[in-house]
């Protein structure tokens, strides 16, 4: 099911600089399509968006990595 703006999502995300693990719930706020995800061994690329999520505990906002488009 594609996800819609407003509708409610857990992410887990791994932080860079540390390697701790997270997850965070919250609404989507925005959408950013028109990424590009590459696969570095094959040089094969697919079309890819973000999602920015406001979690339910009120803390700053978050970009997604870029996800692949599947239709």
């Amino acid at each position: 099911m594609a996800s819609k703006i407003g509708d409610e999502v857990i992410y887990d995300y791994e932080l860079k600089t540390t390697g701790e693990k997270r997850s965070v719930t919250g609404k989507i706020t925005a959408i950013e399509d028109g990424h590009v995800i590459r696969d570095i061994h094959t040089g094969e690329r697919w079309p890819g968006f973000r999602l920015r999520i406001k979690p339910n505990d009120g803390s700053r906002a978050i970009w997604t990595t870029t996800m692949k488009q599947v239709n």
